[in-house]
């Protein structure tokens, strides 16, 4: 199972080519429908692959538990607030000796220049809801981990590995910077067309503050900010 396939273009280049050539399924879930049928679209050409629309943070259908030796998840889990139900689900879902490897962000750049603008007086209404999509459970966590370790060693997970990793490299242009952030999820919100160019201003200026963008960055000084930094997790059901 690959949970959050999204568009399904992660899974055409990693996953399959390092699943075995006679696997007998592959079930890639999204909460989101549309996320669904475009993964459809881009892994029409493979076979054994199946599409399920799941809320992973809802109690699973019974049928599935127990089913799969692997899962896989890649930049979802950032966006679960209830961290313990959705690793129990991957727990229940596996079959015993199965296991997990997911990977997904405590914050990055594009990111910080949301949750930074939001603690501004200029942003801070508007922003408020920011945090309902973008929910980022270990940006604040000054050992996550401890807590993931301590968390899927309590599910009952055993061979628990956990590595957060930060990765310093720059973006090339002001217009790739831009582009990044143009591809953000939206959030709750009120703002006017005007108010969202005004917002990405905001944003780009913020991005620039870190030093991470060549051609406007102050070479004597440090980056200041990691472009992501990376929670990785390995576990298995005994």
């Amino acid at each position: 199972m690959d949970i959050g396939c999204g568009l399904g273009d992660i899974v055409r280049r990693v996953i399959l080519p390092m699943l075995p050539p006679d696997y007998t399924k592959l079930v890639c879930v999204d909460a989101s429908t549309v996320m669904l049928n475009e993964a459809q679209n881009e892994l029409k050409s493979f076979r054994n692959i199946e599409f399920l629309e799941m809320d992973f943070e809802a109690d699973l259908n019974e049928s599935l538990t127990g089913s799969f030796d692997r899962i896989f998840s890649t930049l979802c889990f950032m966006y679960l607030a209830d961290q313990r139900k959705a690793f129990e689900n991957v727990f229940n879902l596996l079959a015993p000796g199965g296991d997990c490897f997911i990977m997904f962000l405590s914050t990055g750049i594009i990111f910080e220049t949301f949750f930074q603008l939001a603690e501004t007086p200029k942003w801070k209404e508007q922003l408020k809801h920011l945090r309902e999509i973008y929910v980022f459970p270990y940006r604040e966590d000054p050992d996550p981990e401890r807590t993931l370790t301590n968390l899927l060693t309590s599910i009952g997970f055993k061979d628990v590995f956990v590595k957060k990793e930060d990765f310093f490299h720059l973006y090339p242009n002001v217009e790739k910077l831009t582009e990044n952030i143009k591809t953000m999820l939206d959030f709750p919100n009120s703002m006017t067309n005007k108010e969202r160019e005004e917002l990405l201003e905001d944003q780009i200026k913020t991005a620039i503050s870190f030093n991470v963008v060549e051609g406007c960055r102050d070479e004597s000084k440090p980056l200041l900010r990691p472009r992501h930094e990376t929670l990785t997790v390995y576990a298995k059901r005994p």
